[in-house]
């Protein structure tokens, strides 16, 4: 199932309609008024809260998000007696309330992942290109939110499928480049875009000279002879600042055989994006 970005849009703004209300009656109920003459809104906190989960919960299983609607789940219950405990927010400039806090997180990271910026009047591919880019820079921030980690390449390349399949249910894992059987296969395609996207993990600076440039290499040198397929995406985690994108694109384009559109996505570890 492919996601609708205007129905998703919409049920984004009512989820966060649903929990600002639970703030504002909590705030009403705890911050303006007294002991003595606190209201009845006071009781209403905890069912309005409620209210806002489950509408997460059943806004994420509606679009197939199904990481964060797990995520949203395992946090309510971590509250308990501490439901309506607050904190000031130097990010809001108020207090809130702690149970909420996932909620605000979770349109953050949704809004992040798959609903881009208004930019100019692109192509089609292109404009597809700068979604998939979007999401596989917003991979940290979305790990982080959900308790994720990313210990080796193929746990990256498992987070990065799953955040792209909801954009992109098209999407296949080693998909088929018509060449050599001897050729490694590239690890994600999107067919109905031409584009493939290839994962790369650095734990050390090292690495990148020893092997991870060379098998870059060879990718572009291999994949960019099929018809199928008109873009290459590396999508390279560094556990700690080694390179920028710009000085990993370099080495990739002294090759004469490459493709129409290539490009790097560099993360960097702990949830901090790469420059």
């Amino acid at each position: 199932m492919s996601l609708d970005l205007e129905v998703l849009k919409r049920d984004l703004e009512i989820l966060e309609k649903k929990y600002r209300e639970a703030d504002s009656k909590w705030e009403e109920a705890f911050v303006w008024q007294t002991d003595a003459d606190m209201s009845s809104d006071k009781y209403f906190v905890p069912s309005k809260i409620e209210e806002a989960y489950l509408f997460a919960i059943a806004l994420a299983e509606k679009h197939g998000l199904n990481l964060i609607a797990d995520y949203i789940k395992s946090q309510k219950p971590k509250f308990g007696p501490d439901l309506l405990k607050s904190y000031y927010s130097e990010f809001v400039g108020e207090p809130m309330l702690l149970s909420t806090f996932p909620l605000y997180d979770m349109v953050r990271t949704i809004r992040g992942l798959y609903l881009p910026d208004k930019t100019t009047e692109t192509t089609v591919f292109e404009s597809e290109w700068v979604t998939v880019r979007k999401i596989l820079g917003n991979l940290p921030l979305c790990a982080a939110t959900l308790g994720y980690e990313f210990s080796d390449e193929a746990a990256l390349d498992r987070f990065a499928e799953t955040a792209l399949r909801g954009m992109y249910p098209d999407l296949n894992s080693n998909p088929s480049v018509d060449l050599p059987i001897s050729y490694t296969l590239p690890d994600t395609g999107i067919p109905n875009i031409g584009l493939l996207v290839e994962y790369k993990y650095l734990r050390e600076e090292s690495e990148f000279s020893a092997h991870v440039r060379d098998e870059m290499q060879a990718d572009v040198r291999n994949w960019a002879g099929t018809r199928k397929w008109t873009g290459l995406i590396f999508c390279v985690y560094q556990q700690r600042t080694f390179f920028t994108e710009e000085s990993i694109y370099k080495t990739l384009t002294t090759d004469t055989t490459t493709f129409q559109h290539l490009s790097v996505v560099l993360i960097t570890g702990a949830g901090e994006s790469g420059k």
